[in-house]
């Protein structure tokens, strides 16, 4: 008798199928460039690949992160990575590979440790995780103050408890937040800057901010110091509080 072995067939798909998020960018053409390359990946390793241009990327990367699912790589800001630090693994050995066989990181990106989401196969870029509520709480009041809503929304929990402090009160959620803040700056023009964040016993993050409003104007109404209390829970804001600063230490 004779023996045939089989032949193995790689079909066109034979490693999978990989979903990808990528920003919306707004140069002309930039996404059919990148829509090239990946695709001409794709063909070459099998890959089923699926690509998702995305414009509230921001938005995105916070709810895939509390819903621990989405796509299987999303493509992260640098700056937007410690939001989402309780989500991350180490992949030092991986980005050393890489550098060894392709060279040195740019500086401008070069960061002292290496992550990845625990569902992404991609490496990002954050800082340490003894930072990670200081990075947040900076990113969160960077973006209020640019007036960037999306970006501050990605800081904070989908049900986000969140002082009233034109009527009172409080709001709940990002919908909440962005109608109130919405409202607020239709109003007034407020400019908070953090001076000092500290945790105190109770594990929340204590930042005492120099506030300074305007009318829409442009004259000052209010210059003062307060204190904003912050419970962060997995890596999102969960409750703020507007207090009077403490005794000066």
């Amino acid at each position: 008798s004779t023996l045939l072995a089989t032949p193995f067939v790689r079909g066109a798909h034979a490693a999978g199928k990989l979903s990808v998020g990528f920003w919306d960018h707004w140069v002309p053409g930039a996404n059919d460039v990148l829509t090239k390359l990946c695709n001409e990946w794709a063909a070459k390793e099998k890959v089923d690949l699926k690509i998702d241009y995305i414009s509230t990327l921001v938005l995105t990367i916070a709810s895939e992160a509390q819903a621990k699912s989405g796509h299987d790589i999303v493509a992260l800001p640098t700056w937007a990575a410690p939001t989402v630090a309780s989500n991350l693994e180490p992949v030092d050995e991986l980005v050393t590979a890489l550098i060894a066989e392709h060279g040195k990181l740019l500086e401008a990106i070069a960061p002292p440790t290496f992550t990845v989401p625990h569902q992404m196969t991609i490496h990002v870029y954050v800082r340490k995780a003894a930072t990670t509520v200081h990075r947040l709480l900076e990113n969160a009041y960077r973006a209020f103050n640019a007036r960037d809503i999306d970006s501050a929304l990605a800081t904070m929990h989908a049900d986000v408890e969140w002082p009233n402090g034109m009527e009172g009160g409080s709001v709940h959620g990002h919908n909440g937040v962005r109608d109130y803040w919405t409202r607020q700056w239709g109003m007034i023009d407020p400019h908070v800057e953090p001076v000092r964040i500290e945790t105190d016993a109770a594990g929340r993050a204590v930042v005492d901010v120099h506030q300074i409003v305007r009318d829409r104007a442009g004259n000052v109404v209010k210059d003062e110091m307060v204190q904003h209390v912050y419970l962060v829970e997995g890596g999102f804001i969960r409750t703020m509080r507007i207090r009077k600063p403490s005794a000066p230490r």
